[in-house]
């Protein structure tokens, strides 16, 4: 469960060690712990992505072969759920050192936090927690952080950010200011605020923020799903709109199967190590489709989320509206 990765940082030892260290190295010891938990909650949820991105920072090659037999261990609520938690406490610290130093920006109290682990007492607090864990051993003080990117906080941007993309993509059929977002983003902006580049990080950790982005703009350029939707938003305003919506429903469920079907190729047509994280990409996203449009649709129509899903089972399942289907398909030249 994600709460063991929580507990094992000891929130609750905050106030103690503010009376003995101060609160700017508390909260700094924090909100680096803190950030540790969302990587121990990557490779909970995703081991493959965890390791890709250590890989990255390591400067060494992924080995696929490595990370293929770990299993997830927590459910994708249960991940984001858990990164909600984190991010909330990482905001009180960041609140504290705002209101009382009334500070303009989170950057700036970021900054002073990332100030304090240069100090005698960061170093002492440092010691004195590694000197608990383990046993009284003798550890060494971890270095200054230097702005280097946290990988697992890079993790959960670059998640947000597919999704946001992903969300405003389908809703961008239905909605004008949503069909802006994401166009804006496909050309370069930086429209989402997970899609801005954080200044205070080094040239490394820039350069890396700036090549995920655009691996997104080309995982989800490739997928390729206009046609899915052309016409839906004047379909669903007909008496015709659950056949719109299982047709949307299904395509896109096809389109994670030919993903995965794609994912699991062999022999010398097996897609390369960068293909494959493209692919695992691109099922994220589209699965994130689904739901928003499951979700639109229910809320448009009053429809509970788990009955709308099997209205449109059943709705495809009949024999006229498969042959529609097809027909639609073969009109707009998708794959029957």
């Amino acid at each position: 469960m994600f709460e063991s990765v929580i507990n094992d940082i000891n929130i609750g030892r905050t106030q103690d060690l503010v009376k003995k260290f101060g609160e700017d190295a508390t909260y700094a010891y924090m909100r680096a712990e803190l950030r540790k938990a969302h990587l121990q909650l990557l490779k909970k949820f995703n081991p493959q992505m965890a390791g890709q991105y250590e890989s990255k920072m390591k400067g060494v090659a992924y080995d696929p072969k490595l990370y293929e037999n770990i299993p997830s261990t927590i459910t994708e609520e249960e991940y984001n759920t858990g990164t909600a938690v984190i991010d909330g406490l990482i905001k009180v610290f960041l609140d504290k050192v705002k209101g009382r130093d009334s500070l303009k920006s989170y950057n700036d109290a970021e900054t002073k936090l990332s100030e304090s682990t240069k100090s005698e007492e960061y170093r002492k607090l440092v010691a004195e927690m590694n000197k608990s864990k383990n046993g009284d051993k003798a550890d060494s003080v971890p270095a200054p952080e230097a702005h280097k990117i946290d990988i697992s906080v890079e993790a959960h941007r670059f998640d947000v950010l597919s999704r946001d993309l992903a969300k405003d993509y389908v809703l961008g059929f239905y909605n004008k200011d949503n069909a802006t977002r994401w166009k804006d983003f496909m050309m370069g902006k930086k429209i989402y605020e997970s899609s801005r580049t954080d200044k205070s990080l080094d040239p490394e950790g820039q350069k890396f923020q700036y090549e995920n982005n655009e691996r997104l703009r080309q995982a989800m350029d490739k997928l390729n799903l206009d046609d899915i939707f052309r016409g839906s938003a004047r379909e669903l305003n007909g008496p015709d709109r659950e056949f719109e919506g299982a047709y949307i429903y299904t395509e896109l469920r096809k389109k994670i199967d030919a993903i995965y079907k794609r994912h699991m190729t062999l022999g010398e047509n097996e897609p390369s190590r960068e293909e494959k994280a493209e692919l695992y990409l691109q099922a994220d996203m589209v699965r994130q489709m689904m739901s928003t449009f499951d979700e639109y649709y229910s809320k448009r129509f009053n429809v509970e989320k788990s009955e709308s899903v099997q209205k449109f089972i059943h709705t495809m399942t009949e024999p006229k509206n498969r042959v529609r289907g097809l027909f639609r398909n073969l009109m707009r030249h998708r794959a029957i």
